[in-house]
């Protein structure tokens, strides 16, 4: 489905671009999670945990989590990761 920007929207994009030095930015997940670092970190996890018995493990159920609700578009000056 394609999305149309208003007209509105897109000042909005303008001023954040041009006057307050913002980029719009689309990720839905960090550039970090290839790099070696945090694969080494993964490992650790898996390594710590693999130990611990199934009876001592809590299980969150996620199912109610619905993923269109995510947020497509974040604000961030030129440059930096938006967070949040």
């Amino acid at each position: 489905m394609a999305h149309s920007i208003s007209a509105q929207n897109l000042r909005f994009i303008f001023i954040y671009k041009q006057i307050l030095n913002y980029s719009v930015k689309k990720t839905l997940y960090t550039a970090e999670k290839t790099s070696e670092r945090v694969q080494e970190q993964r490992v650790e996890f898996w390594s710590k945990i693999r130990d611990i018995r199934v009876e001592n493990l809590v299980f969150i159920d996620e199912s109610g989590v619905n993923l269109a609700m995510l947020r497509l578009y974040a604000r961030a000056l030129k440059g930096k990761r938006a967070r949040g």
